[in-house]
């Protein structure tokens, strides 16, 4: 009943059983690592190009829709974009109460995203992509033109 317990070997008889000194695992490792290729060059790291230049804003004439060859939908009120930001085809029939940002005279033909020439009764708007907004229209995205 009494069973012999078996003892954990120490670091110093393990390396007895494994050859006989700690001098010899380095150079067996040395050994292993020589060879007669040499050690490629690490690669340099691919320059990166150069950014190009950046135009200002005002040196970019804007396109119009048709030269283009863009196609722009009409913007319901309906759409939930215009419902979002309380989009109305008609600047006189926004409700003040929801939107007291609102004055008089404001509409989408004086406001900085409306992408339409001087007279264009619709035309494209940075806040709706894809779609034509009326020139008499108005919504709470409205930043006056400069």
């Amino acid at each position: 009943m009494n069973e012999p317990r078996l003892q954990a070997p120490t670091r110093r008889a393990f390396l007895r059983l494994v050859g006989g000194g700690v001098a010899l695992l380095p150079v067996a490792g040395l050994v292993a690592c020589s060879g007669d290729k040499p050690a490629p060059a690490p690669a340099a790291p691919a320059p990166e190009p150069a950014p190009a230049p950046a135009e200002p804003a005002a040196a970019v004439p804007e396109a119009p829709a048709a030269t283009a060859n863009i196609q722009l939908v009409p913007l319901e009120e309906s759409d939930p974009a215009a419902v979002a930001l309380g989009y109305r085809h008609d600047a006189a029939q926004v409700d003040t109460a929801k939107h007291p940002r609102f004055s008089a005279g404001q509409n989408c033909a004086n406001c900085v995203q409306f992408r339409g020439q001087p007279g264009e009764a619709w035309a494209g708007c940075n806040l709706f992509p894809g779609r034509a907004v009326n020139a008499a229209g108005w919504c709470n995205g409205y930043a006056p033109k400069a």
